[in-house]
């Protein structure tokens, strides 16, 4: 039994039944749009924790690679240490 069938079940039984049922009409199909919405947006969420946990692992290696750089006296990094922070993420990297 949908939030629905109690009202149309009253409309049916008392007077300007075809005024409600229209109204009724209306009210369903805006609520379906908004289950519809809810679906998408839930959706959405899901696809961008997933590419959230996808973005922290290429950061957890890169963070690994760096770490190893650091520890072999690499050069590279003192040019990159004077560079300001900054996020770069590609595409690719996703």
């Amino acid at each position: 039994m949908s939030i629905f069938d109690s009202i149309e079940k009253l409309i049916t039984e008392h007077g300007s039944a075809a005024i409600l049922r229209e109204r009724l009409e209306k009210a369903k199909e805006q609520y379906a749009l908004l289950e519809k919405g809810k679906a998408d947006a839930d959706a959405k969420v899901v696809d961008l924790d997933a590419r959230l946990l996808k973005l922290q692992q290429v950061n957890q290696r890169l963070t690994e690679q760096i770490r190893g750089m650091e520890t072999n006296g690499n050069p590279v990094l003192k040019v990159v240490s004077t560079m300001p922070d900054a996020e770069y993420t590609t595409p690719s990297d996703v």
